[in-house]
């Protein structure tokens, strides 16, 4: 039997995203969606399925904790081994060096930026937490982009799960740092093809209001699959009662795997189902019961009431998708950052992060 990736048919967004990198770099695309629609197991397919001449550099920030330069140094940057010449002929530092260097150690698809480790060095000296620094390490990356060029192939660069850079800003390094670099890398030198992912709606609502990426970026969304889709993917992972399915996962990807999970554990499609009902009702209400009993910080829920999260659940459970201004700001934030809706800043409209959550929105209770 084939992975269960493969049976997913994204032929569409595929085809779209296959143009973008195949074309002249011009835009920073943000990648977004609800959270488990296989953004990250379509782009890396796409990633790894591309010419010969292409380099991809690809860094995923999930699970990453980053609120210093240090952390970005480390997540972004990896020392390869160095035999002894190697470490003569690199200690000029020049791009050139390096570029050699890495011919040996960098294949297509990079996760991270192997660099030699004198190189990486000179990026965590004493005065690392200086704009001159940071501007250093762009200046570098950038350079080192160009030279790619040179050799005859096409970089691109690829960061998921941006929004975990959010925190640099207290520390030294600010996410519009690398922003900037990002519409440098595109609209204003065509160097490189930016890809950043994300299923942090707020983040790419933050992202969509940025004065500094207007008419410089595009967003991409990749959403749960449609009826028909999903319907040919139920017969690849086997499942027989399709109508049933649909009904409580709907098109979300993530939520099959997860179903197949349980049917291999012995369930039956029916008990699955009512299990992974019951965990999202469970997550819920749990959320409910913190805001009833005040277990939030208060900025976080201050002139909350629980029974206005309520009348939201169960608006939102029967509207297919609403605008966000018809919902309490501080209600809106909450629910999304704790992925109950999913918000798209394109259309301005909120709506359930799925099927399965929508219908444990219609059974919530608060004890």
């Amino acid at each position: 039997m084939p992975e269960k990736e493969d049976f997913f048919d994204r032929e569409a967004e595929e085809e779209a995203l296959r143009k973008i990198l195949l074309s002249k770099p011009n835009l920073v695309n943000f990648i977004y969606g609800p959270i488990n629609t296989g953004k990250t197991t379509l782009l890396t397919r796409i990633l790894e399925d591309l010419p010969d001449e292409f380099r991809v550099f690809y860094f995923n920030f999930r699970g990453v904790e980053i609120r210093k330069y240090e952390d970005f140094v480390r997540a972004m940057f990896r020392a390869g081994k160095e035999t002894f010449w190697d470490k003569i002929r690199s200690r000029s530092d020049s791009i050139g060096a390096t570029l050699d260097w890495m011919e040996k150690v960098c294949g297509n698809f990079n996760e991270g930026f192997v660099l030699p480790a004198n190189v990486i060095k000179t990026f965590v000296g004493e005065k690392k937490n200086s704009e001159k620094n940071r501007q250093d390490v762009f200046d570098y990356l950038y350079n080192l982009f160009k030279g790619i060029i040179k050799r005859g192939c096409k970089p691109v660069l690829v960061l998921d799960e941006l929004q975990m850079l959010r925190e640099l800003r207290k520390n030294g390094i600010a996410l519009h740092d690398m922003f900037n670099f990002m519409v440098r890398l595109t609209k204003e030198t065509h160097v490189a093809h930016c890809l950043a992912v994300t299923s942090d709606s707020l983040f790419i609502e933050e992202i969509y209001g940025n004065a500094r990426l207007e008419g410089r970026s595009r967003n991409f969304l990749i959403d749960d699959l449609d009826k028909e889709r999903s319907y040919d993917v139920y017969e690849a992972f086997g499942f027989q009662n399709k109508e049933l399915v649909w009904n409580y996962i709907g098109g979300k990807p993530g939520d099959m795997i997860r179903l197949n999970s349980e049917l291999i554990l012995g369930s039956t499609e029916k008990e699955g189902l009512e299990l992974m009902l019951t965990d999202e009702r469970s997550r819920l209400e749990n959320l409910l019961e913190k805001v009833q009993y005040r277990l939030f910080s208060e900025d976080k829920i201050a002139g909350t009431d629980v029974r206005e999260i309520l009348e939201v659940l169960s608006v939102c459970s029967d509207d297919a998708q609403m605008h966000k201004g018809k919902i309490k700001p501080m209600i809106r934030r909450l629910l999304i950052e704790e992925n109950f809706l999913f918000l798209d800043p394109v259309t301005g409209t909120v709506r359930p992060q799925g099927q399965l959550i929508r219908k444990a929105m219609k059974s919530a209770k608060v004890y």
